[in-house]
């Protein structure tokens, strides 16, 4: 890995494309949290899931642009190692793969035979227990979804991964 104040891409341009693409995922991304979908309130709403598919491939989108043009997003806070998940962007590529492949390995919980895919804790508590495997949230101000093995909360995860990914890409995005 590059040390994270140099990175080999950052001298290059952002493609036209790319920058729609971006500018694209960055807006639907804050439109889809700030319509309040994920609020208590709305935890039955029929269009929750359909939100939470939109977001999480416009998020793996922008987290492929952003280690395209600028640094991997790699904090690891609350992130549910394995071998092949070290950090959020590797956490986010795994929930949206599980999203967009239903009969995927990755919806398996553990060595046991469930599937597990969007499912969502508002607050602190415990979605289900099987054996030693526990799906928790921890955090009471926080959303917890949950696919396979794996957890992505929307304050702590999704929207820090959104902040740096702005950081990042900006000033990429205004050509300076």
């Amino acid at each position: 890995m590059m040390p994270r104040t140099l990175c080999a891409h950052r001298k290059m341009k952002m493609k036209f494309p790319h920058k729609n693409d971006v500018s694209h995922d960055i807006g639907r991304i804050e439109t889809i949290i700030d319509s309040g979908v994920f609020e208590s309130k709305n935890s039955t709403h029929p269009l929750r899931e359909s939100a939470f598919v939109e977001l999480m491939i416009c998020l793996r989108d922008l987290m492929s642009k952003t280690e395209m043009y600028g640094q991997r997003i790699d904090f690891n806070d609350d992130i549910s190692h394995d071998k092949d998940t070290k950090d959020i962007t590797d956490t986010i590529t795994h929930v949206r793969d599980s999203i967009c492949h239903i009969d995927s390995f990755k919806r398996i919980l553990g060595k046991t035979k469930l599937r597990v895919s969007f499912n969502s804790i508002n607050g602190e508590g415990t979605l289900m227990k099987v054996g030693d495997i526990v799906l928790r949230s921890d955090y009471q101000d926080d959303v917890c979804f949950f696919y396979g093995n794996h957890k992505i909360y929307l304050k702590r995860h999704i929207i820090r991964a959104l902040k740096e990914a702005k950081r990042q890409l900006k000033p990429i995005m205004n050509g300076t």
